[in-house]
């Protein structure tokens, strides 16, 4: 990938990554704006709350989907583009394929974190990650995705699962990737910016008042404010 793709690819990436599909999905379908009930979170979990499982899990297929798509994306272009911008002007200088799809997936997560279009108030980046490194490390994202799946099952907290996958992934990295050294710095920095933005969560979970999975919410369209209760 060359630096005139490069640059557009982020921007494009962040801007893909911060469409808020639950609270897009809420409004249109509940009238109701999901910052107002329940966590006031806007992951796929707090809106399965509102729409229950099947409108949950749709909005985490689209959050998935805006972290994977870019990063695959990005991999093809590169892929096609290298070996033609070799000893091309420094603006079309080729860019490895793997810093490239590292760098867009980042710009991905963190659209979903800090939206535009939401004045930069949106998820805890999760769903997006997931989509990320299934593209860039399966192998390691499985792991993750295991450990976190082991959690939720014994405990039903998803923002504990979210948290041991978060920090499960930098470490399975290091198993099944060791030579992917900027992946490791990039997973390991998204994992802390995940466990703070999990703050609030942690709090409720050391005070014994976190939802667990499967709590449902009943909201009014006439008062957005009613059913505010802790959660992911």
């Amino acid at each position: 990938m060359t630096w005139g793709q490069f640059l557009p690819a982020i921007v494009i990436a962040y801007l893909l990554g911060a469409i808020p599909f639950s609270w897009l999905l809420v409004r249109v379908l509940k009238g109701i704006d999901l910052r107002t009930v329940g966590s006031g979170n806007l992951g796929s979990t707090n809106a399965m709350r509102v729409l229950g499982v099947p409108g949950g899990l749709a909005i985490q297929a689209l959050d998935i989907l805006k972290g994977w798509g870019p990063v695959y994306a990005t991999g093809w272009i590169a892929g096609s583009s290298n070996a033609a911008a070799v000893g091309a002007p420094a603006a079309s200088a080729p860019l490895p394929a793997s810093s490239a799809m590292i760098a867009v997936g980042v710009a991905a997560i963190v659209g979903h974190m800090f939206p535009v279009y939401l004045k930069f108030r949106g998820g805890k980046g999760v769903n997006t990650s997931l989509g990320v490194f299934l593209a860039l490390a399966p192998k390691a994202l499985l792991l993750a995705l295991a450990a976190g799946l082991v959690v939720l099952a014994l405990w039903r907290y998803v923002s504990l699962a979210s948290m041991t996958g978060a920090v499960v992934f930098p470490c399975a990295l290091r198993v099944f990737y060791p030579e992917q050294t900027a992946l490791l710095l990039a997973s390991t920095a998204l994992a802390g910016l995940i466990i703070w933005l999990h703050r609030s969560n942690i709090r409720r979970l050391l005070a014994g008042t976190e939802s667990r999975l499967g709590k449902k919410i009943i909201v009014e369209k006439t008062n957005e404010t009613d059913g505010k209760t802790g959660g992911a």
